[in-house]
């Protein structure tokens, strides 16, 4: 019998339990667009900082971008109400996959939103990459328009169209999708070159093909790498349920995964 943990959620699907310790924020993420391109795997580590760069995943001899775009919804802490200034945020991000431990997990290589008090919170507890940008989200019948650009001189925009394409269906059943999606937990870096892990608790992702009209993607432009002009992959989700863990520093960072020290109890901040 499944053990249900945060959210009465069971975590039967993750590759290891979720932790039984007190969560520290919930969040809706709504209509998430996955736009996904392959890159050679040195080249990708190129862009990865050094104590990452070991455990970096590839899937099919390549490495992957991720461009993935939504609308963060009741975002709010343990034990407290919403707060209606942190709740929502439009967001956008670029990602890779790394696995430590035999857990696989993304790293950021950016994260923009328009909402600068959780922008400045995310930097300050979870030492997170994120950058203020304006964002802009519209819906029209099953239809979002998203739009960001980042408060910067590098350019780093993005406009796209997109709608589901036929009923969604789990990740599961489809290894690829799983590679890229089912990821319970995410990966960083600190100051002074140590790494963390960040554990999150979901659903198995629910998703749809899609149809997307990229109008621009610069977001990978300030990390110096070129993503292919032809299509991504391409999945939409229309919602999902998350809780995040406060962070947890690896023991001796930077050593191969066979061997990393084994993970000690995660724990809110």
């Amino acid at each position: 019998m499944q053990e249900e943990v945060a959210g009465g959620i069971a975590d039967g699907h993750r590759p290891w339990p979720a932790p039984r310790s007190p969560w520290l924020i919930r969040q809706l993420w709504e209509n998430t667009i996955f736009l996904h391109w392959p890159l050679a795997a040195e080249t990708v580590k190129a862009a990865l900082p050094g104590p990452l760069q070991p455990y970096l995943d590839v899937h099919q001899g390549s490495a992957w971008i991720g461009v993935v775009g939504f609308k963060g919804s009741g975002t709010r802490l343990n034990n407290l109400p919403e707060i209606p200034i942190l709740s929502e945020a439009v967001e956008l991000n670029v990602r890779t996959y790394i696995t430590i431990d035999d857990k696989p997990g993304v790293y950021f290589f950016s994260l923009d939103t328009f909402n600068l008090l959780a922008c400045a919170g995310a930097r300050l507890f979870f030492d997170l990459p994120y950058f203020p940008a304006l964002t802009d989200w519209e819906t029209t019948g099953d239809k979002v328009l998203l739009k960001s650009a980042r408060f910067s001189e590098t350019p780093a925009r993005f406009e796209a169209l997109y709608r589901p394409l036929g009923p969604a269906k789990a990740a599961t059943l489809d290894e690829f999708s799983a590679f890229l999606l089912e990821r319970y937990c995410l990966y960083g870096v600190r100051s002074s070159g140590g790494l963390f892990r960040v554990e999150i608790h979901h659903r198995p992702w629910r998703v749809s093909k899609a149809e997307v009209e990229l109008r621009e993607n610069t977001m990978t432009a300030p990390l110096g790498l070129t993503l292919s002009e032809s299509a991504p992959v391409m999945h939409v989700s229309e919602i999902q349920e998350a809780f995040i863990w406060g962070t947890q520093d690896l023991a001796r960072p930077g050593r191969r995964p066979a061997e990393a020290a084994p993970e000690q109890p995660a724990a809110p901040r």
